[in-house]
């Protein structure tokens, strides 16, 4: 866990100035714990003690293709959707109600590899993980140790 103090001056001049950094860094980190005292001076200020984790960057990219992808993700495609196709036959379903092509373009090129890493998967809401998050992370897990065995 990380730590880092910040200085809000209530100051007209800073106040907004000093807001708008500590909220740009709030959204870039995941927030665990905050800390704050007032200071009383001449020129009075919040301390602001901020503990974070660095978030991970799981953001899809816009409009993911095929052809952006690499190799290994490729891949990773081409197993998650046999996964879900042999899935969408076992539950008597099409496949994209298990979920659609962009769904696994996203997961391929992300790789999650916790459940909580599926709330960055755009489609995955709380069903869905719930449903096939557990399967996906194994299935992934498997590629990858079967790609180890073979180098």
């Amino acid at each position: 866990m990380n730590v880092q103090v910040f200085s809000v001056r209530v100051d007209a001049p800073h106040l907004a100035q000093d807001q708008q950094q500590l909220n740009d860094f709030i959204a870039s980190v995941e927030l665990v714990q905050s800390d704050t005292h007032f200071i009383e001076s001449d020129a009075s200020y919040w301390s602001v003690l901020l503990h974070y984790k660095e978030k991970i960057n799981l953001a899809p990219r816009e409009k993911e293709s095929l052809t952006d992808l690499t190799q290994d993700q490729v891949d990773r495609f081409q197993h998650l959707k046999k996964w879900r196709n042999e899935k969408a036959k076992t539950n008597g379903v099409k496949p994209f109600i298990i979920c659609h092509n962009s769904h696994l373009i996203q997961i391929a090129v992300q790789h999650p590899k916790t459940i909580s890493d599926f709330q960055w998967i755009k489609g995955f809401g709380e069903k869905r993980t719930q449903h096939y998050a557990d399967e996906i992370v194994e299935l992934l897990e498997n590629i990858y140790l079967n790609q180890e065995e073979i180098l």
